[in-house]
Order: C-alpha cells, then sequence, then structure tokens
C-alpha cells in the first residue's frame, strides 16, 4: 500500500513539465516565424523604397522627354516646309537642306531656352521652369537638378551635315524613398528623322496633314543615350 502511494507521489509534477516544455517549443518556433516575417517584410519595404526612388527619377526624364517631342515636331516641320521650297534640287542636296534646318531650329529652340555657359545647376533650374511651363508637377520638375548643356555632335566622318546629332548633355535626376535615392544620368539625343525626300514621294503630301503624320512617328526620335543608374551623386 505504502508503495502505491509513493508511486503516486512521484507522478506529481510531471504534467507541468510537459506543459512547459510544450510551451518553450511553441514559443521558439512562434519567435522564428516571428523573425522570419520581420526580415521577409523588411526586404519587400527595402525593395519598394529602392523602386519607388528609381521610377520617381525615371518619371521626372519621361516627363522631359515627352516634352521634347515638340521640340522634334516644331523643327521636322520647319525643316519640310524648307525642302518643299527647293524641291527641285537633288534627293542629296534635299536631304542635307532637312538635316541642317532641323539641326539649326533645334539649336535655336535651346539657345533661346538654356543660358550658354551657365553651371549645370542652373541650367537646370532654366529646364525646370521649361518643364513647369509646360504642365508638368514642381515636385518632378525638380528632380532633375542638372543638365551640362546641349550640343551638335558629329557621328560620322563625313563633314558634311549627314551624321550629325543634336544632343541634350548630361541630364542628371534623382529622387528619394524614405531611406534610398537614386540617381540617374543620360544624354537624350533627337535623332534626324529618316525620310524618303527621293523622287515625288513628298510632293502630294502638305506638311503637317494626317498623311504626313502617318508617314513618321516623331517619338521615335528622342531617345535616350548613355543612360544609367546609380545610388550616389557621380
Amino acid at each position: 500500500m505504502d508503495r502505491k502511494k509513493r508511486s503516486r507521489l512521484n507522478n506529481r509534477g510531471s504534467a507541468l513539465v510537459s506543459v512547459l516544455v510544450v510551451t518553450v517549443f511553441i514559443s521558439i518556433i512562434a519567435t522564428t516565424m516571428l523573425y522570419v516575417s520581420a526580415q521577409n517584410y523588411q526586404m519587400k519595404y527595402t525593395d519598394y523604397q529602392n523602386k519607388q526612388s528609381f521610377y520617381g527619377a525615371e518619371k521626372a526624364l519621361d516627363s522631359l522627354k515627352a516634352l521634347l517631342v515638340a521640340d522634334v515636331e516644331d523643327a521636322h516641320l520647319e525643316a519640310y516646309q524648307e525642302v518643299m521650297k527647293n524641291y527641285n534640287t537633288s534627293a542629296q542636296e534635299r536631304q542635307k537642306c532637312y538635316q541642317e534646318t532641323y539641326l539649326e531650329k533645334l539649336e535655336e529652340i535651346w539657345e533661346g531656352r538654356l543660358t550658354a555657359g551657365a553651371a549645370p545647376e542652373q541650367m537646370a533650374e532654366e529646364l525646370q521652369n521649361f518643364m513647369i511651363a509646360n504642365g508638368v508637377d514642381a515636385e518632378v520638375a525638380q528632380r532633375i537638378y542638372k543638365v551640362d548643356g546641349y550640343a551638335v555632335i558629329s557621328t560620322a566622318s563625313s563633314v558634311s551635315t549627314i551624321g550629325k546629332q543634336f544632343i541634350l548633355i548630361g541630364v542628371r535626376s534623382k529622387y528619394t524613398s524614405g531611406n534610398y535615392t537614386t540617381f540617374l544620368y543620360t544624354d537624350i539625343g533627337f535623332s534626324l528623322p529618316e525620310l524618303d525626300l527621293s523622287a515625288d514621294s513628298y510632293l502630294s503630301v502638305s506638311p503637317g496633314s494626317s498623311s504626313d503624320r502617318d508617314l513618321i512617328a516623331l517619338t521615335d526620335y528622342v531617345v535616350y543615350m548613355n543612360w544609367r543608374k546609380a545610388d550616389y551623386d557621380e
């Protein structure tokens, strides 16, 4: 009898120990899951901020690029009209006339827009004002913080105008989201539209007509050049 009683007494507390072991085990699993979840959330939040900073900087460049299409349209129209005045020349002369007039018009536009020889920050401010005046939100426009200037760059060894390109040089944009800042660097090139000015291909088309617009997509002639991304200001 005494032996049975002692056996029952020896079993006391075993349930409590089991509960403690299970509780500790569950706590370890819960803590591990919370840690993994927190790490996963932090990674996703970091990725979100990184993407937000990139898209924010890119938005400023895309807004500027969209406005520059109007410059291409103006230069194209003036060059087109100049060619039409002298269409009795050779196809090569017509092509040269178009390209020269096109580049001269672009240079004229930018001479009136940016102060020659000014500091990159001042040129950026002038470019910001241009963007804001054309409907871009001021906060977006101010993400363009530097621009080096503009130039006509020769893309061929030929001394003729053919092979040259007008370029807006050293455009830099930045945007900060949380603890992350993205810097984007690019030149913006105004490529020469590829027109067929041989024979009578354009004689029946009036400048600016729907037929003219169908023949050429001017949005294709504003392009990013030397585009690159960084997490620091170069």
